[in-house]
């Protein structure tokens, strides 16, 4: 055996050019298949991210290809050939680009690549996303201003995305928190469903905008069930924080008060019984303001909470009774 061992530690020299030539044959194969055939350009790119890092300069090339389909799925797989580490710089300074692409495609496939990238990353890399990701934000946020077609209620989510990942989240919740005021009833919904995942990191200073959106919103049957759902996240236990605001001096708010109270107590299971002891302080509160309400519409709000509160209170007692 012993004149066979200078060949075993040739192998690995042999073996690694072999390999070597056999990745760069691979990458030349999905580069084209990514540039010639619009029909497999997808599967193209998510070949060549498969290949991880070694993938990333090819797939970074292809995102300057004037072809559309080649151009899209390039971007939307960027960032995926990084999977194991944080991107460079020159990635996320590309993606800024990508998402104020002539073509709303790439614009899209740029934001999903920060979603994908955020929630595909090892956990050894959450922490240091903080400091590669902030410069993503403002184009973010010009693209929910300014964006076209479905860009910028793509962009509220990929907030909401960066802010649950502890990446400029107070900016990024006053951002969004101003987006709930807006006249585009789909902007308005997008910002309560990103506010929603960040709930738990704001705490009950966020009760305030979200019931003067449910007062503007009263008849939004899914958007006030979103609304509600992010107030008991914000606000957790301290159910008090909009039990106060049935007292506003601002109709709007009351209004807002008086429904999120009675759809917290309405809600399924999940929702009613971690608040369940508060049921008695609710109907003790608004029976108190409907007897000084003054104005129809919140009396009504009043009205139908009670009511609500009422038939749960009912209903679990039904439910507990021995059989």
């Amino acid at each position: 055996m012993e004149p066979c061992r200078p060949l075993l530690l040739l192998l690995p020299l042999l073996l690694c050019p072999a390999l070597a030539s056999c990745e760069e044959a691979a990458l030349q194969h999905h580069a084209r298949r990514l540039h010639e055939d619009p029909m497999k350009a997808e599967q193209a790119a998510e070949d060549l991210a498969k290949m991880g890092e070694a993938a990333g300069p090819v797939l970074l090339e292809a995102t300057r290809s004037p072809l559309l389909d080649e151009r899209r799925a390039a971007t939307r797989y960027l960032t995926t050939a990084y999977r194991d580490g944080v991107p460079p710089q020159e990635v996320v300074a590309r993606l800024v680009e990508l998402m104020e692409d002539p073509e709303e495609p790439v614009r899209l496939a740029a934001m999903e690549a920060v979603n994908r990238h955020l929630y595909g990353s090892p956990q050894k890399c959450r922490d240091v996303l903080a400091e590669t990701w902030p410069p993503v934000v403002p184009a973010l946020m010009r693209a929910a201003r300014e964006g076209e077609g479905r860009t910028h209620l793509s962009a509220i989510g990929t907030l909401g995305h960066l802010a649950q990942h502890r990446i400029r989240t107070d900016e990024i919740i006053a951002f969004l928190k101003g987006c709930l005021d807006g006249p585009d009833p789909y902007v308005t919904r997008a910002a309560a469903n990103a506010l929603q995942q960040v709930a738990g990191l704001v705490g009950p200073d966020l009760a305030a905008p979200l019931l003067d959106c449910l007062g503007r919103n009263v008849y939004d049957g899914s958007l006030a069930q979103t609304l509600v759902g992010t107030l008991i996240g914000c606000t957790r236990e301290d159910i008090e924080a909009w039990f106060r605001e049935l007292d506003s001096p601002k109709p709007l708010r009351r209004a807002g008060a008086a429904q999120a109270t009675g759809l917290a107590f309405s809600q399924r299971a999940g929702h009613v019984i971690p608040h369940l002891r508060h049921a008695g302080e609710a109907l003790r509160r608004l029976k108190a303001r409907q007897k000084v309400e003054r104005v129809e519409e919140v009396r009504l709000r009043i009205m139908d909470a009670i009511g609500r509160i009422e038939w749960v209170r009912k209903s679990v007692n039904v439910m507990a009774r021995p059989r």
